[in-house]
């Protein structure tokens, strides 16, 4: 199964960046790849939440279940439907001076062999621009003074 993680420094606070990851109904507005993204269902701290997807001529459709765990400032998602037979992504805001420090974690793996194969090669790439896609948007939410 392809996984990554990632830990890095944001100079934003914990609160900005899990309000920012947390906002998952305004995805499409910034992620590559994400054609679509709704809030389907909200339950204290548990979110249903369906994505639509694409690259190329692939588009998937997947739903997940999120939990919101904000005075540990966790949010965490597992896949419910679609084309995953595994799917698990976390986000963990630290406090640091200046900031906060990110850890990021996904794992999943498709049904299809041939989605695995495809998706497989681009997985780290795409996980990266992903990343950089949520800190982009916080660059633009947040600006900071010089």
């Amino acid at each position: 199964m392809p996984k990554f993680s990632q830990k890095k420094f944001m100079p934003y606070s914990c609160d900005e960046f899990y309000e920012l990851v947390a906002d998952i109904k305004l995805y499409s507005e910034f992620l590559p790849w994400c054609i679509s993204s709704r809030v389907n269902k909200t339950e204290k701290n548990q979110v249903n939440a369906s994505l639509l997807v694409g690259f190329q001529l692939i588009r998937e459709k997947f739903e997940c279940s999120v939990s919101l765990d904000k005075s540990n400032n966790i949010i965490h998602a597992e896949h419910i439907d679609g084309p995953f037979k595994y799917l698990v992504n976390h986000w963990e805001f630290k406090p640091a001076e200046g900031g906060c420090v990110v850890n990021f974690f996904v794992e999943f793996e498709f049904k299809s062999p041939i989605l695995n194969k495809i998706m497989g090669s681009l997985f780290e790439e795409a996980v990266k621009k992903m990343v950089s896609s949520f800190e982009e948007r916080a660059r633009n939410l947040y600006p900071k003074e010089n």
